[in-house]
């Protein structure tokens, strides 16, 4: 969704979140802002899930499908930022407007915004528990091909050494 549909889609007016509209009634502002944040939260809640199944595919170490999952969460991230940047204005006078809405107003906002910070917040827990299995997963494959080098080296070592044996055993058997 383009910034141009989140803004018009309100619809108050032109729908887009300005120092002038804030400035105006709650009754202009307020629906655009909920419904913006309402937008908001319900990308979070795709983010949690896509979030889940990434986690899901790092457990079971299904590379191509986590690849895929990381790029649908990268298309919600884009829109998460999109519709932050279309709440800057309201998230820079957030205390003062808020104190302009009603009880039941105010409380639907705060819930809402409480909402989001949670949903993020445990994206952003097992965003760090994947990446410590990923590290992990990562740790053991690199000190398999350690361990594959270093017997790769003994068995050329030994192979040598041992050519250099039987080339001795074979110059004292022609001598003697």
């Amino acid at each position: 969704m383009s910034m141009k549909t989140l803004q018009s889609s309100s619809g108050a007016g032109n729908g887009r979140l300005t120092r002038a509209v804030l400035d105006g009634p709650c009754a202009v502002w307020h629906p655009i802002v909920a419904g913006l944040l309402e937008r908001q939260s319900r990308l979070c809640e795709r983010l949690e899930s896509l979030s889940r199944e990434q986690a899901g595919h790092v457990r079971e170490g299904r590379g191509d499908a986590l690849v895929g999952v990381l790029a649908d969460r990268q298309h919600i991230i884009d829109e998460v930022l999109e519709v932050g940047a279309a709440l800057d204005p309201f998230r820079a006078s957030r205390a003062q407007l808020l104190r302009r809405l009603g009880p039941a107003e105010r409380a639907a906002v705060e819930m809402k915004v409480e909402q989001i910070a949670s949903s993020i917040e445990r994206v952003r827990v097992q965003d760090e528990a994947d990446r410590a299995e990923l590290e992990s997963r990562r740790r053991g494959v690199a000190d398999e091909l350690a361990g594959l080098v270093r017997g790769r080296g003994a068995v050329a070592a030994y192979r040598g050494h041992s050519r250099v044996g039987a080339e001795r055993a074979l110059d004292s058997e022609t001598r003697g």
